[in-house]
Protein backbone atom coordinates (compact mmCIF):
# COMPACT_ATOMS: atom_id res chain seq x y z
CA UNK A 1 0.00 0.00 0.00
CA UNK A 2 0.99 3.15 -0.30
CA UNK A 3 1.13 6.51 1.95
CA UNK A 4 -0.68 9.74 1.61
CA UNK A 5 1.08 12.71 -0.04
CA UNK A 6 2.69 15.77 1.87
CA UNK A 7 0.34 18.40 2.04
CA UNK A 8 0.33 21.69 -0.13
CA UNK A 9 -1.96 23.48 2.34
CA UNK A 10 -2.59 24.21 5.44
CA UNK A 11 -6.33 24.89 7.44
CA UNK A 12 -6.44 27.32 10.21
CA UNK A 13 -8.21 26.03 13.05
CA UNK A 14 -9.90 27.93 16.24
CA UNK A 15 -7.64 27.54 19.27
CA UNK A 16 -7.23 24.29 21.21
CA UNK A 17 -5.21 23.22 24.02
CA UNK A 18 -3.71 20.12 25.72
CA UNK A 19 -5.75 18.45 28.69
CA UNK A 20 -4.08 18.14 31.98
CA UNK A 21 -2.83 14.60 32.02
CA UNK A 22 -1.73 12.89 35.20
CA UNK A 23 0.66 10.77 32.82
CA UNK A 24 4.47 11.48 32.80
CA UNK A 25 5.56 13.53 29.88
CA UNK A 26 7.89 12.26 27.50
CA UNK A 27 10.40 14.69 25.92
CA UNK A 28 8.59 17.22 23.85
CA UNK A 29 5.08 15.92 24.94
CA UNK A 30 2.21 17.67 25.43
CA UNK A 31 2.89 21.23 23.99
CA UNK A 32 1.87 21.87 20.28
CA UNK A 33 4.00 20.73 17.76
CA UNK A 34 4.59 17.77 19.42
CA UNK A 35 3.94 14.06 18.09
CA UNK A 36 2.61 12.80 21.85
CA UNK A 37 -0.51 10.41 21.51
CA UNK A 38 -1.85 11.95 24.49
CA UNK A 39 -5.90 13.41 23.97
CA UNK A 40 -6.06 17.17 23.30
CA UNK A 41 -8.89 19.39 24.32
CA UNK A 42 -10.07 21.50 21.58
CA UNK A 43 -13.03 23.93 21.63
CA UNK A 44 -15.79 23.32 20.34
CA UNK A 45 -15.09 25.30 17.26
CA UNK A 46 -11.75 23.57 16.51
CA UNK A 47 -12.88 19.64 17.22
CA UNK A 48 -15.01 19.22 13.99
CA UNK A 49 -11.94 20.94 11.93
CA UNK A 50 -9.21 18.50 13.59
CA UNK A 51 -11.84 15.36 12.92
CA UNK A 52 -12.63 16.36 9.24
CA UNK A 53 -8.87 15.91 8.51
CA UNK A 54 -9.35 12.07 10.46
CA UNK A 55 -12.55 11.71 7.93
CA UNK A 56 -10.38 12.73 5.18
CA UNK A 57 -7.61 10.00 6.10
CA UNK A 58 -10.72 7.55 6.74
CA UNK A 59 -12.21 7.83 3.43
CA UNK A 60 -9.17 8.03 1.51
CA UNK A 61 -7.73 4.57 3.01
CA UNK A 62 -11.36 2.55 2.63
CA UNK A 63 -11.19 3.86 -1.50
CA UNK A 64 -7.81 3.29 -2.24
CA UNK A 65 -6.38 0.67 0.71
CA UNK A 66 -3.36 3.34 1.08
CA UNK A 67 -1.87 2.96 4.83
CA UNK A 68 -2.26 6.27 7.44
CA UNK A 69 0.49 8.17 7.67
CA UNK A 70 2.56 8.26 10.69
CA UNK A 71 0.93 10.75 12.88
CA UNK A 72 -2.73 8.90 12.48
CA UNK A 73 -1.65 5.43 12.92
CA UNK A 74 -1.73 5.39 17.40
CA UNK A 75 -5.40 5.94 16.66
CA UNK A 76 -5.80 4.02 13.57
CA UNK A 77 -7.30 0.79 14.84
CA UNK A 78 -9.55 2.13 17.36
CA UNK A 79 -10.92 4.87 15.03
CA UNK A 80 -11.77 2.25 12.51
CA UNK A 81 -13.01 -0.54 15.09
CA UNK A 82 -15.11 2.64 16.25
CA UNK A 83 -16.31 3.54 12.84
CA UNK A 84 -17.03 -0.84 12.35
CA UNK A 85 -19.58 -0.46 15.00
CA UNK A 86 -22.46 0.52 13.16
CA UNK A 87 -24.13 -1.32 10.19
CA UNK A 88 -22.07 -0.62 6.53
CA UNK A 89 -24.69 0.73 5.35
CA UNK A 90 -24.33 3.71 7.99
CA UNK A 91 -20.99 4.01 8.01
CA UNK A 92 -20.50 6.72 5.31
CA UNK A 93 -22.90 8.81 7.63
CA UNK A 94 -20.91 8.14 11.02
CA UNK A 95 -17.49 8.83 9.28
CA UNK A 96 -19.04 11.98 8.07
CA UNK A 97 -21.76 13.07 10.58
CA UNK A 98 -19.90 16.18 12.41
CA UNK A 99 -18.10 16.76 9.68
CA UNK A 100 -17.24 20.28 10.42
CA UNK A 101 -20.63 20.83 11.96
CA UNK A 102 -19.99 19.81 15.66
CA UNK A 103 -17.88 17.88 18.34
CA UNK A 104 -19.09 14.09 18.75
CA UNK A 105 -17.91 13.42 22.38
CA UNK A 106 -17.01 9.66 21.64
CA UNK A 107 -15.33 10.27 18.33
CA UNK A 108 -13.43 13.47 20.41
CA UNK A 109 -11.31 10.91 22.48
CA UNK A 110 -9.16 9.88 18.89
CA UNK A 111 -7.98 13.82 18.92
CA UNK A 112 -4.00 14.28 19.68
CA UNK A 113 -1.45 16.38 19.32
CA UNK A 114 -0.33 14.96 16.31
CA UNK A 115 -3.58 14.74 14.67
CA UNK A 116 -4.09 18.69 15.82
CA UNK A 117 -0.27 19.12 14.50
CA UNK A 118 -0.74 17.26 11.00
CA UNK A 119 -4.20 18.94 9.81
CA UNK A 120 -4.15 22.42 11.43
CA UNK A 121 -2.45 25.41 12.28
CA UNK A 122 -2.82 26.27 16.22
CA UNK A 123 -1.23 27.56 18.84
CA UNK A 124 -0.53 31.13 19.91
CA UNK A 125 0.33 33.82 16.50
CA UNK A 126 3.63 33.50 17.03
CA UNK A 127 3.76 29.51 17.05
CA UNK A 128 1.37 29.57 14.10
CA UNK A 129 3.81 32.35 12.41
CA UNK A 130 6.62 29.94 12.72
CA UNK A 131 5.03 27.30 11.50
CA UNK A 132 3.67 28.76 8.59
CA UNK A 133 7.37 29.73 7.61
CA UNK A 134 8.40 26.04 8.14
CA UNK A 135 5.32 24.74 6.02
CA UNK A 136 7.04 27.20 2.88
CA UNK A 137 9.86 26.23 3.06
CA UNK A 138 8.36 22.32 2.83
CA UNK A 139 5.81 23.73 -0.36
CA UNK A 140 3.08 25.02 1.46
CA UNK A 141 0.99 26.84 -1.25
CA UNK A 142 -2.30 27.89 0.54
CA UNK A 143 -4.19 28.14 4.28
CA UNK A 144 -7.91 27.86 4.20
CA UNK A 145 -9.83 29.55 7.12
CA UNK A 146 -12.53 27.20 8.24
CA UNK A 147 -14.08 29.72 11.40
CA UNK A 148 -17.08 28.99 13.01
CA UNK A 149 -19.57 30.89 11.24
CA UNK A 150 -21.05 32.91 14.07
CA UNK A 151 -17.50 34.29 14.72
CA UNK A 152 -16.15 33.93 11.21
CA UNK A 153 -15.28 37.50 10.78
CA UNK A 154 -13.68 37.98 13.79
CA UNK A 155 -11.24 34.95 13.11
CA UNK A 156 -10.35 36.13 9.75
CA UNK A 157 -9.70 39.55 10.85
CA UNK A 158 -7.46 38.12 13.87
CA UNK A 159 -5.75 35.62 11.83
CA UNK A 160 -5.06 38.74 9.10
CA UNK A 161 -3.94 41.12 12.37
CA UNK A 162 -2.34 38.52 14.34
CA UNK A 163 -0.37 36.10 11.75
CA UNK A 164 -0.65 37.15 8.06
CA UNK A 165 0.73 40.84 8.96
CA UNK A 166 3.56 39.49 10.66
CA UNK A 167 4.81 37.08 7.39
Amino acid sequence: MGSFPAFRAAAACPPCWPTPSAEPRRPGAGSLGTSSPRPWSPSPSAGPAILSGLHYLVARHLETGEDPPEYARPIWKGYLAWLEEVPPAQRHQRLHGSHYSFLDPVEARFITSALVEAVCLAGSPEEIVERVRALTQEGLKQIMLYPPLNRQYRVIEDFADSVMARL
